[in-house]
């Protein structure tokens, strides 16, 4: 008897379960799946990369109400070394442009100042009596998207040499690794760039050498930016070359960026030729990086009606 009582019992809390899971709102605390990154969880990610965009503090307003205009104010940075220019726009989860303006302006930031070695801030406001008017409007997300191409060059020198070279081994190593952080400046406030190449040397007779290079690319952006072309794709067919030598061939000529997979790696390879005296020189290694980028950033903000707050009057 004890048994079947358990058994009913068991029944009996997991129908509970079930019917407390499907009430909307009890058992959850919002109807946004919060267990997937979206455009709001993602906002500053590409923080000192790229185009930065921030929006002011209280503009938009965390709260707003019915029939009652607002602002958005936003802080633009370029963290380039180059001038860029492209176009920014304002819309939101329910009608694509807030109130009856759907408005893209362009802007054009000038580069980093390499003497204190951070960007300029810019304001940016939209200002154009946006308003809701819809008591079925509870809560919305005011997106900003910025769209822009981006080029940079990575750069560092590399030694090439033979297993006899007349050099010292410890400054000319036949495998090291260079990190971002010795690609030049802008390999570390780019969108997408290499982020980490081992160069190891393989000797393929007294006057040559095969330079094998194993780098990884990565775009820092988040679900809701990346290279902005049909397929998230980054074309890096002749864009490693070693000076003096030529280009490099690569495993892969196309990238293609997914929300879930940001990164890549990539092997290429170099025959080179060593000087017959010394069997050994150190030559520039560029990487030319050229792609169109957008990025999203959002922000969420509760719809209220002031007729309807407590302590209001005449409305």
């Amino acid at each position: 008897m004890r048994r079947y009582y358990l058994f009913y019992l068991l029944l009996i809390s997991l129908f509970l379960v079930s019917a407390c899971a499907s009430i909307p709102g009890l058992g959850q605390g919002s109807d946004r799946d919060t267990t997937k990154p979206t455009i709001l969880s993602e906002t500053g990610r590409l923080g000192g990369r790229g185009i930065e965009v921030k929006f002011v503090e209280g503009s938009p307003p965390n709260e707003i109400y019915l029939d009652i205009p607002f602002d958005v104010k936003l802080e633009l940075k370029n963290w380039a070394s180059k001038e860029i220019s492209g176009s920014i726009q304002v819309s939101d989860t329910f009608t694509g442009g807030l109130s009856a303006i759907q408005e893209e302006r362009s802007f054009t930031l000038e580069g980093i100042d390499n003497e204190r070695n951070t960007p300029k801030s810019v304001p940016f406001r939209f200002s154009g009596d946006y308003i809701y008017g819809s008591e079925n409007i509870k809560e919305t997300d005011v997106i900003v998207t910025t769209k822009y191409n981006y080029e940079v060059i990575l750069f560092t020198p590399i030694c090439v040499r033979a297993d006899n070279a007349l050099v010292d081994t410890n400054s000319c190593r036949s495998q090291e690794t260079f990190s971002g952080a010795n690609l030049g400046k802008d390999a570390t406030h780019a969108p997408v760039t290499v982020t980490n190449i081992v160069k190891r040397l393989v000797p393929s007779s007294d006057d040559s050498v095969t330079i094998i290079l194993e780098m990884t690319f990565q775009d820092f952006g988040g679900v809701s930016s990346g290279i902005d072309n049909q397929d998230n794709s980054l074309d890096i067919s002749g864009i490693v070359q070693l000076e003096g030598q030529g280009f490099f061939n690569c495993n892969k000529n196309t990238l293609k960026f997914k929300p879930n997979s940001k990164t890549h790696k990539v092997v290429c390879q170099l025959s080179a030729n060593l000087p017959q005296d010394t069997k050994y020189f150190k030559n520039p290694l560029t990487i030319e990086l050229n792609y169109p980028y957008k990025s999203r950033v959002g922000k969420s903000i509760k719809v209220l009606d002031l007729s309807k707050q407590s302590g209001i009057k005449g409305f």
